[in-house]
């Protein structure tokens, strides 16, 4: 499938005629981490990839038959005779950007895939099941066009640089197969929400203020629809799907989805994507003249001010020229016209629609699928692609240091942390709001008084309020790190747990020990005072 992409990508512009530019500017990435830069002249343009891997042999240390480049973002592997004018020919500027391994030899007559097994007939989940297997453990190699039997145990190895057979291996399969049968049931429920009639894939869209969402922060556009996600349970299986067709006015995002634990791959699914007509809507009885206003209001409670300008589009006086995608769509604008979203000078084209019952504030959710933590958020400052990662602490460093602070001998400790690879980075603190989370208790901690603690830096120990529904244990924070969930202690143990963290020391003893003699003497002379 990503080669019949990429062909139909070069065919298209190559049709169009976009024209290529005067030199083009290389970057490569070795796996060292080594950054080279090479510049392609105009009057090179005819040469191939091939024949600019034998060009850089020397300075990468790798000779050409061995070098593979993977373009960035998308992550195909070149082909060897794919020629630099077709190259350029669908790029909107002049640099081309590389990963580049180093293609090792298959020892053996077995290759391991850290994978479930392809279902047999199935074309498209035995492509990307071996396609992931393939290029994530072994780079260089391909399964375009593979051979194999009808158990898919046996397959003709290609190379990735050009298609050639290179030997027919044994395939094992390592897997675990709980796991395989659980994520089977979310993939099942993923195509059974967003498959598309009459063919053999499967779409989801991402509209209205997701759609705000994914303009700010990019990246994987499927990973911002709810409807996707919640057919998942939304659960954290990150889809990094971007070939497609990017208009003014509609994208569409499609390729293979791996649903990937622990480096293992569980799930396939041939060809889904998501898809996006660049509606927003306002309420239903909104007059026409206070759209703009609105629209404005609205995405600035969301995003925060100023982060996203709206206005009007005028096709008459503009250098572009931007129609709607068809009649239905243009029967879909209320007012029959187009506008801009200006984020960071980039423009986004859209159109508007009255309808309050399709009014969405996004919502982030995500659920760790082994542990079942769940992080919800109303703020719009998070990238909706934003995942939970959860690691959950049972012995170390950090867990035994924790454990003798709180002293807790009923207790769960997670780390607990949000990424999103659309930016890049892990998602530490809010500003604007509040994380909700929910940890579900375990069969020890039923019907008990929790709490959740969080220690500082500095060793004290801060307490969150739990609220327990539905057998989970809710608490708010607005940052991320270590927690622990336990049972909450009575006011006797608290103070035998200082006792025991803040022992009395020699000094303090002797002290206790002078005041209880003095006083023990002060009574004896009392009473023979008395008897006197």
């Amino acid at each position: 499938m990503k080669k019949h992409i990429r062909k139909l990508m070069l065919a298209v512009a190559i049709f169009l005629g976009i024209s290529s530019v005067s030199a083009a500017t290389i970057n490569i990435n070795l796996s060292d981490g080594t950054k080279k830069t090479y510049e392609i002249k105009e009057s090179e343009y005819d040469k191939t990839i091939y024949d600019f891997k034998k060009s850089i042999e020397e300075d990468v240390g790798i000779d050409a038959d061995h070098q593979v480049l993977r373009i960035i973002p998308d992550n195909f592997q070149e082909n060897d005779n794919t020629g630099f004018k077709d190259m350029l020919a669908y790029k909107d500027d002049d640099v081309l950007n590389y990963n580049l391994f180093k293609r090792e030899e298959l020892e053996g007559d077995t290759l391991t895939f850290y994978s479930i097994p392809p279902i047999a007939n199935d074309n498209d989940t035995a492509y990307a099941i071996l396609e992931g297997a393939l290029g994530d453990y072994y780079n260089g190699y391909e399964a375009w066009s593979i051979e194999c039997n009808e158990t898919i145990t046996k397959c003709k190895i290609r190379l990735s640089s050009n298609s050639q057979i290179y030997k027919e291996m044994n395939i094992k399969y390592v897997y675990n197969e709980e796991m395989a049968k659980s994520v089977d049931k979310l993939v099942e429920k993923v195509k059974n929400a967003g498959k598309v009639e009459n063919a053999d894939r499967y779409r989801f869209i991402v509209e209205d203020l997701e759609l705000v969402n994914y303009w700010v922060n990019g990246g994987s556009m499927i990973n911002y629809s709810d409807a996707y996600k919640k057919s998942l349970d939304y659960k954290n299986f990150y889809l990094d799907i971007r070939a497609g067709d990017e208009q003014p006015l509609y994208d569409v995002m499609f390729g293979i989805g791996l649903y990937k634990f622990d480096n293992t791959i569980y799930g396939a699914i041939g060809d889904i994507g998501s898809e996006s007509y660049h509606v927003l809507y306002v309420p239903s009885d909104l007059e026409n003249e206070k759209i703009l206003s609105y629209l404005q209001e609205r995405i600035d409670s969301y995003l925060g001010k100023d982060k996203m300008i709206i206005s009007e589009f005028d096709n008459t006086n503009s250098n572009i020229r931007i129609e709607f995608v068809d009649e239905n769509h243009k029967n879909m604008s209320s007012d029959g016209k187009i506008y801009v979203a200006t984020i960071n000078n980039k423009k986004h084209y859209f159109i508007v629609n009255k309808n309050t019952s399709k009014m969405q504030t996004p919502k982030l959710i995500t659920s760790d699928f082994l542990t079942d933590v769940t992080v919800t958020s109303n703020s719009g400052s998070i990238p909706l692609d934003t995942m939970i990662e959860i690691k959950k602490l049972t012995s170390g460093e950090e867990y035994d240091k924790i454990m003798k602070i709180l002293n807790a001998t009923n207790s769960e400790t997670f780390d607990i942390s949000l990424f999103s690879k659309s930016i890049n980075k892990y998602i530490t603190k809010l500003s604007d709001g509040s994380f909700e989370v929910r940890i579900p208790i375990k069969e020890e901690l039923k019907d008990k008084s929790l709490v959740v603690y969080y220690i500082t830096d500095d060793g004290k120990s801060e307490e969150y309020e739990v609220k327990v529904e539905n057998n989970y244990a809710i608490f708010n924070t607005n940052h991320f790190s270590v927690y622990t969930l336990a049972e909450k202690k009575t006011q006797v143990e608290i103070d035998e747990s200082e006792s025991i963290k803040n022992p009395k020391t020699s000094d303090e003893i002797v002290i206790d020990l002078c005041i209880g003699i003095i006083s023990l003497l002060g009574v004896g002379l009392t009473i023979k005072v008395l008897k006197k």
